[in-house]
């Protein structure tokens, strides 16, 4: 199966859940491929000696994230695309779904869980940033304590405008 079919066929599974229930999981998706007749079957690792089941969860996220999964809707000008967005479960507990956008910012308690964890992800990237500076300046290279600076301040200030949202 060629890379352009699996996404293909991995849009297709993930549109036809989303426009039935207006979102998906990624469980949904490792369980609609599990039979070998699937469409999306050959885009997981099935062999448990190789992976386990969190490792497939792992895959199908990436499956979202890597197509930039788009659902289509038919409207009278055209087709509507919508891009899916992470929203982390209400309690905490379990798995998060995956979204149109529209929905998510339709919806104040979705968009607050989405916003949540952008910024919780957003400061990782911070941490990690700065961490890479700092190895970059005990290293001596100044080139990449310049880019990583501003990488750095660029994202404390996304974060700042991300705050003042919620």
């Amino acid at each position: 199966m060629t890379k352009k079919s699996k996404i293909d066929a991995m849009r297709k599974l993930i549109d036809n859940l989303v426009s039935k229930k207006g979102n998906v999981t990624a469980s949904e998706i490792v369980e609609k491929s599990k039979p070998s007749s699937a469409s999306t079957h050959a885009c997981f690792e099935w062999s448990d000696k190789k992976a386990g089941s969190e490792y497939r969860l792992i895959e199908a996220r990436r499956w979202i994230r890597i197509i930039n999964v788009k659902t289509e809707k038919q409207i009278s000008s055209g087709i509507e695309r919508s891009i899916l967005v992470s929203v982390p479960p209400l309690d905490g507990n379990g798995e998060g779904t995956y979204e149109p956008i529209r929905s998510v910012i339709e919806n104040p308690s979705k968009f607050e869980r989405a916003m949540r964890s952008a910024l919780s992800d957003l400061d990782s990237s911070q941490k990690r940033v700065d961490e890479l500076k700092e190895a970059a300046q005990e290293m001596g290279d100044d080139d990449k304590v310049a880019i990583l600076a501003g990488l750095l301040m660029t994202l404390q200030t996304a974060g700042d405008i991300l705050r003042k949202m919620q």
